[in-house]
């Protein structure tokens, strides 16, 4: 089923992505939405395999946090444009589309989780402790089963395939 198109912004946070073309309205439909999801929870899976780096499992507790943010993005029909800043985009957009506080809050440590991926990427020197990664995961498990619980009371349709973790 499409969802129906994004209503003429009333958050500013939105307004703002869109008047800068950081963000684009762009209806989604349910199937998009779970693919995603979908998405996000093989991230979280394997975030949380002993059996890879711990550069890598940082690397995948990140994106799972960044494609269910994406996923909430989608659901209200916007997309971020690629460059410099979407992963920012994502989750200042995800978080200003959100009730939930905890969420909210997740969302936002996931913003600074970013910065640690920013280094492990593109820093040869930096070094991820298993600390870290729990910490990231964790987050990312927090973003999960509260934007699930956000996206089944808005989506019904899709209530089914979008699931949780453990």
């Amino acid at each position: 089923m499409r969802l129906p198109p994004a209503e003429p912004p009333s958050n500013t946070t939105v307004r703002r992505h869109l008047e800068s073309g950081t963000l684009e309205a762009r209806p989604s439909d349910d199937d998009e939405v779970a693919a995603f999801w979908r998405k996000a929870l093989v991230a979280y899976d394997d975030s949380r395999l002993a059996s890879s780096s711990l550069e890598s499992r940082l690397l995948r507790a990140y994106d799972a946090g960044r494609i269910a943010a994406f996923a909430i993005v989608r659901s209200a029909g916007y997309r971020t444009r690629g460059g410099e800043g979407h992963h920012y985009v994502t989750f200042d957009v995800a978080r200003s589309l959100v009730d939930d506080p905890d969420l909210r809050s997740a969302l936002d440590e996931m913003s600074g989780v970013r910065t640690l991926r920013h280094a492990v990427e593109y820093e040869p020197e930096d070094d991820v402790d298993l600390e870290t990664v729990a910490i990231a995961a964790a987050v990312a498990a927090r973003i999960i089963n509260s934007g699930a619980q956000h996206l089944r009371a808005r989506h019904p349709a899709v209530k089914a395939r979008i699931k949780k973790v453990r």
